[in-house]
């Protein structure tokens, strides 16, 4: 027991200033993220990514400027930060930074918040070292979780993990924690606790895992990483490419719900001590009573989710996309309904989509023909070719209240009737619809097993094209509430 109480004390001392470094390094706190490279500084500003303080950020680039050895400085408001081009033999990143930190006094933003819409930003590299620590702790309890079985030195109870993990588990505990250190100081403290409770606990397997997680999670930094550097050296030392005004960021206006994993973990937040209580007062049985605790722990299911969400980081940054919020691909699971964006589906183009002879016209390939070739040079006019025109279809000209009725439903739907001349005789009936993107159909098939779909920008004609439960208004600032049923939809 000695040996186990000196690791206790040894953990209590490490625990204050792991804290500290936590918050410096890893971004919590009122640490201040900048990082340079290739002669460009990235420094966070407060405040800019407010709408209203364009003006100020204008005159903190203005003072930048101003100093020797700087090139030229633009805010990235989005991202929260001033990019400076500068010569690093001239000043260094720690000046640049007490510049901004005098510019932000000086332009009244000093006690501004600053942007937390994301949890990392790329180029940062505390995402990164938070992981990288906290698998080398794994990798160093292993050795000490099998050197401790040779050894006479008793393990702490399994239950102990499984309470950290627990509590990294459940949204209020973490969030609680997170909004005083910030995202990348509560994985690092969570993540070293769990590695040093599962090394007191000895218990290597667990370790390993966790190793193996932290080192998917270190690919997916480094992913981020070259698809920023990609980025940067297209961008180059061009400064109008780096700047970027405020982007309005609106308040939810509904909770995020949980999802399967976390509805799991708050209920065995509750269910897992109450069986082990319960458990212990019954059996008298220690042992029992922790296996109750241990089992209720979501541990894999969460895991499993965030290697996901890891390989899929990795390989949207080796398609040369930036992950802003790598947090982001880890809600995936609790998505219920998908809004599409019918513009991305359009081509501009139209297709004939059936061809109706009419009068005993039995040529049908040569209608379908001479159908194709007047819709590709029809606009909003008539089209006239060789004899044959194209035109909108009117009642009179046709000799069926079938084929009436089927005009009335295609409208609905978003076809188009023309009516196909020859000599100035109608012979057939032309059905024209807007040409779709290959991929739409297996695009909408995707969102229907997701839950609900919302289509943005569509008329009520390219809307009865799709399965859609409802169609929004194009626009920014749209809430759910502007959303409409497509079955009221007026034609």
């Amino acid at each position: 027991m000695t040996a186990l109480g000196g690791l206790k004390t040894l953990a209590s001392q490490l625990a204050a200033p792991a804290l500290v470094v936590a918050r410096g390094v890893l971004g919590g706190g009122d640490s201040r993220r900048a990082w340079a490279a290739d002669g460009r500084a990235h420094i966070a500003v407060r405040g800019v990514h407010e709408r209203g303080t364009e003006s100020a950020a204008e005159q903190i680039t203005d003072r930048l400027t101003q100093l020797p050895g700087v090139r030229w400085a633009e805010v990235n408001a989005a991202l929260g930060r001033v990019v400076v081009g500068h010569d690093p033999e001239s000043i260094e990143l720690a000046e640049l930074v007490s510049a901004v930190e005098d510019a932000e006094q000086a332009c009244g933003m000093g006690e501004r918040p600053r942007c937390e819409t994301g949890a990392v930003r790329p180029g940062d590299v505390a995402r990164m070292f938070g992981n990288t620590v906290v698998m080398g702790a794994n990798l160093a309890g292993v050795g000490y979780a099998v050197a401790a079985r040779w050894l006479p030195v008793p393990a702490v109870p399994p239950s102990i993990p499984a309470l950290i993990s627990t509590a990294d588990s459940v949204q209020g505990t973490r969030a609680a924690v997170q909004s005083r250190l910030g995202a990348s100081a509560t994985d690092l403290l969570f993540g070293l606790g769990s590695a040093a409770a599962n090394t007191l606990a000895q218990r290597p397997t667990t370790l390993l895992s966790d190793a193996a997680h932290r080192f998917c999670l270190v690919r997916e930094s480094q992913a981020v990483q070259r698809s920023w550097a990609r980025r940067e050296a297209e961008l180059g030392d061009r400064p109008e490419y780096h700047r970027c005004e405020p982007v309005d960021v609106g308040a939810r206006p509904a909770p995020l719900p949980g999802g399967p994993i976390e509805r799991v973990a708050n209920a065995s937040a509750v269910a897992g001590p109450a069986a082990f209580l319960g458990t212990l007062a019954v059996t008298r049985s220690l042992l029992r009573a922790q296996g109750f605790l241990v089992a209720g722990v979501p541990r894999a299911a969460g895991l499993g989710r965030d290697a996901f969400a890891a390989q899929l980081g990795i390989a949207l940054s080796e398609r040369h996309a930036l992950v802003l919020d790598p947090q982001i691909l880890r809600r995936l699971d609790r998505i219920d309904t998908a809004v599409i964006d019918t513009t991305a589906l359009r081509t501009g183009t139209q297709r004939v989509r059936d061809v109706i002879p009419l009068n005993g016209e039995v040529d049908i390939a040569g209608l379908w023909e001479r159908a194709h070739a007047l819709v590709s040079v029809m606009t909003q006019s008539d089209a006239v070719e060789d004899g044959w025109a194209l035109s909108r279809a009117r009642t009179g000209d046709l000799p069926h209240v079938e084929l009436e009725n089927r005009i009335r439903q295609g409208t609905d739907r978003g076809i188009r009737a023309c009516t196909l001349h020859r000599g100035g005789h109608p012979v057939a009936l032309v059905e024209i619809e807007e040409e779709l993107a290959p991929l739409t159909d297996e695009l909408l098939a995707t969102a229907r097993e997701v839950g609900s779909v919302v289509l943005a920008g569509a008329d009520t004609r390219l809307a009865g094209q799709f399965d859609a439960d409802r169609i929004a208004p194009a626009g920014a600032g749209r809430s759910c509430g502007s959303c409409r049923p497509k079955a009221t939809a007026s034609p």
